[in-house]
Order: structure tokens, then sequence, then C-alpha cells
């Protein structure tokens, strides 16, 4: 992932981001954190709730539906912050004028 995240730049300024993992505390919560740190530096901007999957094979039967629906929750938090988060930047990326980078 962090690959893939030092190839983008500009795509990157100024946009929401939501970070999940798999793993638990020893694992997968550190490296969302870390990862979200990685982008602030990129002038993303993640948002603060993220969502750790734990047991990767439990997650999904065959047809990959959702086999914890605790999970459900946490996911749709996410999604909303996520979703008011673009609206909020969108907005201000119209409607303000973005400072100079040097």
């Amino acid at each position: 992932m962090k690959n893939a995240v030092d190839f983008v730049d500009e795509e990157l300024r100024r946009t929401p981001v939501a970070v999940t993992g798999l793993g638990g505390l020893s694992g997968g919560v550190r490296a969302i954190e870390q990862l979200k740190l990685v982008l602030i530096e990129m002038h993303a901007l993640p948002i603060r709730d993220s969502v750790a999957f734990t047991d990767a094979r439990g997650l999904f039967n065959a047809e990959g539906e959702l086999l914890r629906p605790e999970f459900i929750p946490r996911i749709d938090l996410m999604v909303r912050e996520l979703a008011w988060y673009a609206q909020a930047l969108r907005w201000g990326r119209l409607n303000l004028p973005l400072p100079e980078r040097r």
C-alpha cells in the first residue's frame, strides 16, 4: 500500500481517505495508524474512524457475504464520515482559493 501511495502526490492533496486493515492490535491497527501518518505527510486527510478486521478466513462466506455483522456499524460510521469530509472538501475546493505551493 505504501508503495502505491508513493506514486501519487497532487491526487491525494486535500483528499479524504479512509483506511482499513486486517489483523488485531499486533499488526493491523498499528499498520493503519502508520499509514495515516504517511497520508498526512502527503497532504491527504485520513479520517479518524477506521475498521480493523480480524479473522480473515471467517469474514466472508463463499458468496462474499459478510459473516461478522458486528463490523457493520463501524463500517457504516467510517463511510458516513468519509462522505461528509468528501462533501465538505469538495465545497472548499470549489469555493475557496487554495494556498499556492512553492
